[in-house]
């Protein structure tokens, strides 16, 4: 049966060129079944790369997900023995429904993740554990889209899609609502955007280490170096509408020109700093102007 479930699994790979796997609850599963899938399936997307080569977007291993209830921040043999690339962080919500709990969550994420090998993939609403406050989500997709490692965004939290059917007994059907295409909360959207948007152009923010500059408002900074890559990025999580001083030493240099990728505002840095206003979301992304 086993080697049947695999064949399957590797030949959507091997013809469609499906390059990971979401593994829904992978601790009722033998780790060295995983082990086996992850093996066959990155042979089976290199077979369909060398087929396709102009279909293929790049050239990233497989990538694989497990989904262990309650598993935290922590490396464990799922990732030694089962090959999982990341495991859903199911503590990541719990945590930031208190906001000021923030500063801490990303240190201690972004320092364990510091280790070869080690991701995890933070959500802040399921069908397992309930969605996100719908009056609050501006705040749940700053603090998500701004994660140290992997995050996962369930549908419609970037809309501000309602729950449903609420007589219902059940709460996973309540939400799994339709998607509200007809009653999206532009405001929620373009923040969203604006922030996945650049959580794509930077990888220091998911992968980088995490540098506290102040702790309120709060301003961090998240810096990756490679052999052949650098980035590095500042980011002011504050109260609205607030002009914001921020001490860049370290991170820009005096007279380079950068960015608030925010609201696409630019400043010179002087004597280490710069000023920027945190907008009517209290959000300010810092980035080399240009990037």
């Amino acid at each position: 049966m086993l080697n049947y479930e695999i064949k399957w699994l590797t030949d959507w790979v091997k013809d469609y060129g499906i390059d990971g796997f979401r593994c829904d609850t992978a601790k009722h599963v033998d780790l060295t079944c995983w082990q086996t899938l992850k093996e066959q399936a990155s042979a089976a997307l290199e077979v369909w790369r060398e087929k396709n080569p102009k279909k293929a977007l790049d050239d990233t291993p497989l990538w694989t997900v497990g989904e262990v209830w309650d598993h935290g921040v922590v490396k464990d043999s799922y990732y030694t023995d089962g090959s999982f690339d990341a495991i859903i962080n199911f503590s990541f919500r719990k945590n930031v429904m208190n906001f000021s709990l923030l500063p801490k969550v990303y240190t201690f994420m972004a320092d364990a993740m510091r280790e070869e090998d080690f991701n995890v993939l933070s959500y802040i609403s399921s069908h397992d554990t309930g969605m996100f406050t719908r009056s609050n989500l501006i705040k749940g997709g700053t603090a998500l889209l701004l994660s140290p490692g992997s995050v996962q965004i369930y549908y419609g939290d970037e809309t501000s899609r309602p729950t449903a059917w609420p007589q219902s007994p059940y709460m996973d059907l309540k939400l799994r609502s339709d998607m509200n295409w007809d009653s999206v909360n532009e405001d929620v959207l373009a923040h969203f955007k604006i922030l996945g948007q650049f959580r794509s152009r930077h990888p220091a923010v998911g992968a980088g280490k995490n540098i506290e500059i102040l702790a309120k408002p709060y301003i961090f900074a998240r810096t990756y170096e490679s052999d052949t890559y650098t980035d590095r990025i500042i980011a002011v999580i504050a109260d609205p509408n607030q002009k914001v001083e921020v001490q860049v030493a370290g991170i820009f240099e005096n007279g380079n020109k950068v960015r608030n990728a925010y609201d696409g505002t630019t400043a010179s840095v002087k004597d280490g700093k710069v000023i920027f206003d945190s907008g009517i979301n209290g959000v300010i992304l810092i980035e080399t102007d240009g990037k």
